[in-house]
């Protein structure tokens, strides 16, 4: 859901009601601030008023990045938008050029992107499979991904293999098979 609260932009991340003793429930909301990335928490009440934003998710390309700005293109329209670092967030760490993502959009302008709770992306580099000594399956190794982020991945993995990675935890979940 996206809220415009005192003129900015604002996704709802999270919320939550309190119950305390004799007093009335509060409701407290997570909110992402889609100028700067920002994340606060605030009770309901105290941002009032609120305005809901209508909004629509699209389809995007990732095409390159350059300094701290990353380039999609709608696969409708064919235009090219530019989102910052700061709007991005933790997004930015899983982004492979030539990729679709699913990008959130208000007003025809996109402000920030939907990921999925896993990813599959190709492994970079990594040293080369290994056995695990004795019957030990839970020592890891770095991979570098497709993305350029760095991630602790099982011995068996190896260089162009595709994993599935937890995109709130950044670690590695499983293969992906095929």
């Amino acid at each position: 859901m996206l809220l415009r609260v005192h003129n900015d932009l604002y996704q709802v991340v999270g919320f939550g009601e309190a119950h305390t003793g004799k007093q009335k429930s509060r409701t407290h909301v997570t909110l992402r601030c889609l100028r700067d990335g920002h994340v606060t928490d605030k009770l309901l009440e105290s941002i009032q008023p609120i305005e809901e934003v209508p909004h629509e998710i699209r389809n995007m390309q990732y095409l390159y990045s350059s300094d701290d700005e990353y380039t999609f293109m709608d696969g409708e329209s064919f235009e090219q938008y530019t989102l910052s670092r700061n709007v991005l967030g933790r997004a930015a760490h899983f982004l492979v050029e030539s990729e679709t993502y699913k990008v959130l959009c208000a007003n025809e302008t996109p402000i920030s992107i939907q990921l999925p709770d896993a990813l599959a992306i190709a492994v970079k580099d990594t040293a080369p499979p290994a056995h695990g000594v004795g019957g030990a399956s839970n020592i890891l190794k770095e991979a570098v991904l497709a993305s350029g982020l760095t991630v602790r991945v099982p011995l068996f993995i190896k260089t162009g293999d595709r994993i599935r990675l937890d995109t709130a935890s950044e670690k590695y979940v499983g293969k992906e098979s095929g």
